[in-house]
C-alpha cells in the first residue's frame, strides 16, 4: 500500500498490478493486516483503500469497503453503527492484540478510513488551497455505484457533488450525470469523462453536466 501511496512506481500498469495483488490477498470478512498474523486491522486496510485510489482502481476500493466495512456494520457482535478496532481473519470480534474480547474497542477512530476515501477518492472533492479558495473535483462512480452523493462545508461555503447513472428517456441508453456545489470566490477544475472543464462559484454556485 505504501509503494502506491508514495507514488514510488510510475508505471500506470504496475501500479494496478500491484493494486490488484494487494485485492487477491482478501478473505470473505476482508483483508488479512500484513504485519499481524491473524489479524483483520481497519487501520492498515484504511491505508490500502487509498493505495486503490493512488493506483486509479476505484472499483477495488468500494468493493472493499463493501465487504470489509459492511462486515463491521452487521456481521455477529458488531453494533450496526460504529466501527470496531480490529478482529480475526476469520470473523471473530476477539481481537488478538488483547487477551479478552471485551477490551475490544467498537467505536475506534482509526477504522474510519471510508469517510476520505469516499469524500477525496470517489466523490473526488480535494481542497488545493485553504479553506477551497481553490479545488479539484474529479469523482469516480464505480461499477459497484449507481450513485453517489456528499460534501462539506468551510468558511467559505458548502463543497458537494452528486454524481448519478441514469437511464436516458430518449434513446434508453444509461448516462452518467454530474451535479456539484462550490462557493462564490472559489475556482477548481473539474475534471470527468476524459475532460477537464475550468468553473468559477462567482459563474454559478450550482451546475450540471
Amino acid at each position: 500500500s505504501w509503494v502506491l501511496l508514495s507514488n514510488a512506481i510510475q508505471s500506470q500498469s504496475v501500479r494496478y498490478n500491484v493494486s490488484e495483488n494487494l485485492r487477491a490477498r482478501w478473505t470473505k470478512y476482508g483483508a488479512p493486516a500484513a504485519e499481524f498474523p491473524n489479524v483483520i486491522s481497519p487501520l492498515s486496510s484504511s491505508f490500502e483503500l487509498l493505495a486503490h485510489i493512488a493506483a486509479g482502481n476505484h472499483d477495488a476500493a468500494v468493493e472493499l469497503i463493501e465487504l470489509m466495512w459492511g462486515y463491521m456494520l452487521d456481521g455477529p457482535g458488531m453494533t450496526n453503527s460504529t466501527l470496531i478496532e480490529g478482529y480475526r481473519i476469520d470473523g471473530d470480534i476477539q481481537y488478538p492484540a488483547y487477551k479478552s474480547a471485551t477490551i475490544n474497542s467498537h467505536a475506534h477512530g482509526w477504522s474510519t478510513g471510508p469517510t476520505t476515501v469516499l469524500m477525496q477518492g470517489i466523490l473526488g472533492i480535494k481542497l488545493v488551497s485553504p479553506l477551497g479558495k481553490m479545488w479539484e473535483i474529479e469523482p469516480h462512480l464505480t461499477k459497484w455505484l449507481s450513485y453517489a452523493r456528499g460534501g462539506f462545508a468551510t468558511k467559505l461555503g458548502k463543497f458537494e457533488v452528486y454524481i448519478a447513472l441514469l437511464q436516458s428517456q430518449k434513446t434508453g441508453k444509461k448516462i452518467e450525470t454530474l451535479k456539484i456545489a462550490v462557493p462564490k470566490g472559489t475556482t477548481g477544475w473539474v475534471k470527468w469523462g476524459g475532460k477537464a472543464v475550468l468553473w468559477s462559484g462567482d459563474w454559478g454556485e450550482r451546475v450540471a453536466w
